[in-house]
């Protein structure tokens, strides 16, 4: 058996022993210059190594020396849930799972397939701590499909490393002197003085990894996910050799407080083909896509560049020939790179990177082709960062064609400040201006010799929160040297998300180079240089519609008490004796409030308690009850402000206790029936308590970070109905009840936060009058019709908020509300006169607009 180690293999391990490894749980401690002790709980280990070499189970290693036309086929076992700890010192590589299959052949012919497959490595684990050292490299998963063909010959090679995903490596205060890899795939394929009319290799795909790095020294490179497919002919010739890497994505790496002194890669993809002093009709070698990878660093010295994501296809002659060679790279998209806090990266900087090239002497027919490197995000957080390099939000490279490297492509500065080399390849610009922004500061430094090219780009400026105040005339210098830059005559700057900034962005010649300035100029014809130019944002008063729809919706459970409450508690009376009952009422609503704004409320009400009736020595009655009460809504709200649509929702939940009253004074009847129907006049009252809370998200409110506006509200309530009435007995079945009610409802303030603001609601007063009359038609025992009529006066009802000094416009319930009833109460079973149900519905018109349903039942016991 052969193997090799080589400059151009970029540390790719290859194993004398191959392995199906079954840990449980590993502690590698201390090692001297022989050996390594380990604690285990491994099945089929038959032979322990020095500690130069990695212990296998012997078992797995397949070696054939056969001269028949066979198919030889070998896969490694899966590999998974693995917790490793490294502890100590250690010459060895160390795997949180590995799987491994291997198929080699050695001085036969007349073999039809060889054939290798690396299992699946999954959920393993790697905790390496307290000054460990490790000479080799770190895999959190490992899987190789791996094929050495010597002296020999085969119709077809086939080889596969496995998928490789969600394992996790955590290092803090440690030493790795090679490569570190979250998740690894490999095929590999190597031919020495063989033969084969196909070769193919492809890795599996690398996904979900992570990596956590901390006070830790990395003499190698850093790798979130890694999948490649590796051939290699030496002395041997097949008529097709392709080579693919597999997809790698998801993958996360985070550095804190750490040196790497060579790369770092979200995530790495290869296809690689070499053909030394050999003979191939076709070599094709493909990266694969590279997507949605994170590196985040920290506080960290990174000694070359820094990959998001990282796809490459290469292709290697020398000293050989071959009709025709492609290499094709895959896409590296929508991955992201942030540095932050006191890194420094000496190299360049890549969201996305594609490459497909070749070397030595290959055919005029050869084609490379780079990949797609779009929607890749750049972020650079504060003024300590230190990038001698230049900065890509995508790079394609490929002789022979490349693919799109700009579009989508993103560079997010929040309060970066400082210098880098260039700036390459982004379609989009956001700034967040530093808190200590003042007149004149300049953010981005060019060192090199090239102008950003800003043709075909998008900005957009936003502001802390906290920060400095920008003046009128103002001059910000975004990027001292560039080209090609937009004009924005007029464009807003958002300040949190309360206060507004009109500015301008040009490029304006500044010193020996065109700049790109952002100017602050006036809200108002009167204003002069030096005075404040915030002023309110006018999108910023939809917020207060969540707190409409919630005082509304607080305002309905007082109607649905006043309405229903003390209706349902007083209906023992007309048994005419003294007891007490249990009541349940509930309510399912749907209304709509204004025209710009407008909010539509969706809701359920719930009361439950327990009343009595007692009647006085003058013939008065009393009723008296308790109850506890629940009311749950979703609301969503629509306004256009200064042309742009708000849309807004959010959900309402109050809960409380309350009491009520009703006296019917004795003698004022206008005339008795039979029926014992209550009539004369009457008073009633109800009193109620509990606390609201609501929440509000609208995904059209942006303040200049990025935050979206929501915010969660807890507050009081208070509220208190008044009642005095008439009830007319018309015949022995007609009733009609002439009412007027005040009714009064009082919400404590609140101040709520809103990304980095605050914002306060002032208290909020209620005061209604509503002026009615109720109609009902006894039409036998158990069915009892009724409707009613209303006019409903808001007195009050404004909404008051503020922020930063600026008050927000006032949204009113104030205005007049007509209101149309009409239900039936029903006894269903006529020998149970105290059971009732009682169904209706309201529709209302003028100031809230809309329906509402009501179910209640009671029993008398």
């Amino acid at each position: 058996m052969f193997t090799m180690q080589s400059s151009f293999t970029k540390n790719i391990p290859y194993h004398l022993l191959v392995s199906k490894i079954a840990l449980a749980t590993l502690i590698i401690g201390h090692s001297d210059a022989f050996c390594m002790h380990v604690e285990h709980d491994v099945e089929n280990i038959t032979s322990y190594h020095n500690a130069n070499k990695k212990i296998h189970p012997i078992d797995s290693m397949h070696l054939l020396d056969i001269d028949h036309n066979y198919s030889l086929q070998r896969d490694g076992d899966d590999s998974s849930d693995h917790n490793i700890i490294v502890r100590g010192e250690t010459n060895d590589d160390i795997f949180g799972g590995e799987s491994i299959g291997r198929e080699d052949l050695i001085s036969s012919s007349d073999i039809a397939l060889v054939s290798s497959r690396g299992g699946n490595v999954s959920n393993n684990t790697v905790i390496m701590s307290d000054n460990a050292t490790i000479t080799h490299n770190l895999y959190g998963g490992y899987s190789e499909g791996h094929s050495d063909i010597i002296n020999s010959s085969t119709s077809t090679v086939l080889n596969k490393g496995g998928n490789t995903y969600q394992n996790n490596v955590k290092i803090s205060d440690s030493t790795i002197n090679n490569d570190v890899y979250g998740g690894y795939s490999l095929s590999w394929s190597y031919l020495d003085n063989s033969s084969s009319k196909e070769t193919y290799g492809t890795g599996g795909d690398v996904y979900r990894n992570s990596l956590n790095i901390t006070k830790t020294s990395i003499k190698h490179n850093v790798y979130g996910g890694y999948s490649q497919g590796f051939g290699y002919l030496v002395n041997s010739s097949t008529d097709t050799l392709s080579e693919k890497g597999g997809n790698v994505s998801n993958n996360t790496v985070t550095l804190n407080d750490s040196f790497i002194s060579n790369n770092v890669y979200g995530g790495y993809s290869s296809g690689y083909s070499y053909i030394d002093n050999s003979s191939s009709k076709e070599t094709d070698s493909t990266g694969g896509n590279v997507s949605n990878n994170n590196v985040n660093i920290r506080n960290t010295t990174i000694e070359q560049n820094v990959y998001g994501g990282y796809s490459e296809s290469y292709g290697y002659i020398d000293k050989s020939s071959t009709y025709r060679m492609s290499a094709i790279s895959g896409n590296s998209s929508r991955n992201h790179v942030t540095i932050s806090d006191g890194a420094r990266v000496k190299g360049n900087i890549y969201g996305g990177y594609t490459i497909a090239y070749g070397t030595g002497k290959y055919p005029n027919s050869s084609s490379f082709i780079g990949g797609s490197a779009t929607q890749n995000i750049v972020t650079l957080i504060g003024d300590k960062i230190t990038i001698n390099g230049d900065i890509y939000g995508g790079f394609s490279r490929g002789e022979n064609g490349i693919g799109d490297m700009f579009s989508g492509n993103r560079l997010n500065l929040q309060e970066f400040r400082g210098t880098v080399n260039g700036i390459h390849n982004f379609e989009y610009y956001n700034y967040i201006l530093p808190k200590d922004v003042i007149n004149g500061m300049t953010l981005i430094k060019i060192h090199g010799n090239e102008a950003v090219d800003l043709s075909k780009t998008k900005q957009s400026v936003g502001m802390v929160n906290d920060g400095n105040r920008l003046n009128v005339g103002d001059k910000i210098i975004l990027i001292d040297k560039v080209t090609n830059a937009p004009d924005y005559s007029h464009l807003t700057v958002n300040q949190g998300f309360f206060t507004i900034y009109d500015v301008s962005l040009r490029q304006e010649q500044e010193g020996d180079h065109p700049a790109y300035i952002l100017r602050v100029n006036g809200n108002h014809s009167d204003d002069v240089s030096g005075n404040p130019a915030g002023h309110l944002n006018p999108i910023s008063n939809a917020f207060s519609e969540g707190r409409a729809a919630g005082v509304t919706f607080i305002n309905q459970g007082s109607d649905f008490i006043a309405d229903y409450g003390v209706q349902t508690a007083q209906s023992i009376l007309q048994e005419n004796k003294n007891s007490f009952i249990p009541f349940l009422i509930t309510n399912s609503s749907s209304s709509h409030y204004g025209t710009n704004p407008y909010f539509n409320l969706q809701g359920f009400n719930l009361a439950a308690g327990l009343a009595a009736g007692h009647r006085l020595e003058n013939g008065n009655t009393i009723t008296l009850g308790s109850f506890f009460e629940n009311g749950q809504s979703k609301y969503n709200s629509s306004n256009r402000i200064l042309s742009t649509p708000v849309q807004s929702s959010g959900n309402i939940d109050y809960l409380g206790t309350g009491i009520l009253f009703r006296i019917a004074f004795a003698g004022t009847e206008f005339k008795k029936n039979n029926n014992n129907s209550l009539s004369g006049l009457y008073i009633d009252t109800s009193m109620r308590t509990g606390q609201a809370k609501l929440d509000f998200f609208s995904r059209d409110i942006i303040d200049g970070e990025g935050y979206r506006g929501r915010y969660n509200s807890k507050t009081i309530y208070y509220s208190l109905h008044s009642e005095i009435g008439y009830i007319f007995n018309l015949t022995e079945k007609q009733l009609l009840d002439i009412y007027s009610r005040a009714l009064l409802t009082e919400i404590n303030g609140d101040t709520v936060v809103i990304g980095q603001d605050r914002l306060h609601f002032n208290p909020f007063k209620s005061k209604r009058l509503r002026i009615g009359s109720r109609y009902t038609y006894s039409y036998n025992k158990t069915f009892t019709p009724y409707s009613g009529i209303a006019y409903e006066h808001e007195f009050k009802g404004d909404i008051n908020a503020d922020a930063y000094g600026f008050t927000l416009n006032r949204p009113s319930l104030k205005g007049n509300t007509g209101v149309l009833t009409f239900g039936f109460t029903l006894k269903p079973i006529e020998a149970k006169a105290a059971l009732s149900i009682d169904i209706s519905a309201d529709a209302y018109i003028g100031a809230r607009k809309g329906s509402s349903g009501t179910f209640k039942i009671n029993y008398a016991f």
